[in-house]
């Protein structure tokens, strides 16, 4: 067993119930996601037991988050690969997350922030 899974069991040793539901812990979960932090490199101590249901529950909303995270931290460079793998998950997973590109004329009128918005992206 490596480094890596050892210092993994020891934590599920350490932590055996999963901090959302009290039930056998079996992952570790990064909250916030790994997926918030550009490169995906986040602050130690952000880890939590958790039962594959729970950490594996709200994977579709955590792409979300990130996305809309790194959006508002962009720095105008190119696109990482990150951010175009974040985009591609939200797409498969939650597309009515992403904003609406095609919007009446009565609906830009109702909201104009939002059909801002859709122009820029």
């Amino acid at each position: 067993m490596g480094a890596g899974k050892k210092r993994k069991q020891r934590f599920l040793d350490d932590n055996p119930l999963c901090f959302f539901c009290g039930e056998q812990s079996t992952t570790v979960d990064h909250v916030p996601s790994r997926e918030c932090f550009r490169d995906r490199v986040w602050p130690e101590g952000y880890e939590f037991p958790a039962c594959a249901a729970c950490n594996n529950g709200a994977g579709s909303l955590e792409q979300v988050v990130a996305l809309y995270l790194l959006m508002g931290n962009h720095d105008g460079a190119q696109q990482t690969a990150q951010f175009e793998k974040l985009i591609a998950g939200v797409w498969n997973n939650a597309p009515q997350f992403l904003p609406k590109k095609e919007i009446s004329a009565n609906a830009k009128k109702r909201n104009r922030p939002i059909a801002t918005a859709a122009i820029l992206l």
